[in-house]
């Protein structure tokens, strides 16, 4: 009887094959003369393992290994409370790093676009001084927003990161936002009428694509699902005929 061995390892990563959350930089409705932010106040960081996609369109070169998600400054969205900026250099705001704050020993980075390595990272309990000031411009071409950038941390936790967008025309403005960089859910493995059960507790709006690997050594990972399996707080189970006589599967969450 061949014997079946089995790895669990689970992966978080964000809604909508990496979907990202926008950050609308602009005039205040109330004070044209001031700066205003208005973004969400809280953003999931989801695990991607080394190697797996994680958009083809705007980082394709990215190289995983981290807790990842996408937020995206642009100048260019009327909300509720702000105007947007008129299409001219000398509105080109500057986004500043102030405070880093999480798991102890914990590492905080920003990815430009098609970037393979960090721009720049700041460990857990980083304040800004005069001669550390990491930043990247909201557009380069001063006006809208550019996808494709990330932001990451190598240890699950929640991250209290404060920016400061500046302008030359404007009074700096603070946004102060939580990324939370969630482990993924357990993955539970058992033998029933020949076929391999795989279940799961799903976590409501999120997305899962199951795979199996027969040799993790190589780094080739296939789903064995054909839609992605999605996420309602409920127990989900998928059942597979036993194919091979090792096998190793991980369940990539976003």
């Amino acid at each position: 009887m061949n014997k079946i061995f089995f790895l669990l390892f689970c992966v978080f990563s964000n809604l909508s094959l990496f979907a990202h959350e926008h950050v609308a930089i602009g005039a205040s409705v109330a004070d044209p003369s001031q700066l205003v932010v208005d973004g969400p106040g809280i953003t999931y960081a989801t695990y991607l393992p080394p190697g797996e996609t994680f958009s083809a369109q705007d980082a394709p070169h990215f190289p995983g290994g981290c807790f990842v998600g996408l937020l995206t400054f642009t100048t260019e969205w009327e909300t509720s409370i702000i105007n947007p900026l008129p299409i001219t250099s000398d509105y080109n705001p500057e986004v500043e790093l102030i405070a880093v704050d999480g798991p102890e020993g914990a590492l905080f980075s920003f990815w430009e676009q098609n970037s393979i390595t960090p721009t720049w990272s700041r460990m857990t309990g980083w304040r800004q001084t005069t001669t550390d000031r990491p930043s990247f411009p909201v557009a380069l071409n001063a006006w809208g927003h550019i996808h494709g950038r990330a932001f990451t941390t190598d240890h699950p936790g929640d991250y209290t990161v404060v920016f400061r967008i500046k302008n030359i025309l404007f009074s700096g403005a603070d946004y102060r936002i939580t990324f939370k960089a969630v482990s993924p859910p357990p993955l539970s493995i058992r033998l029933e009428n020949g076929q391999v059960v795989i279940s799961f507790l799903s976590r409501l709006n999120f997305l899962y694509d199951l795979q199996l690997s027969t040799d993790i050594t190589s780094g080739s990972w296939d789903s064995v699902v054909v839609d992605f399996i999605e996420g309602d707080g409920t127990v989900k189970e998928t059942s597979l005929m036993l194919e091979h006589p090792r096998a190793f599967f991980r369940l990539v969450e976003f």
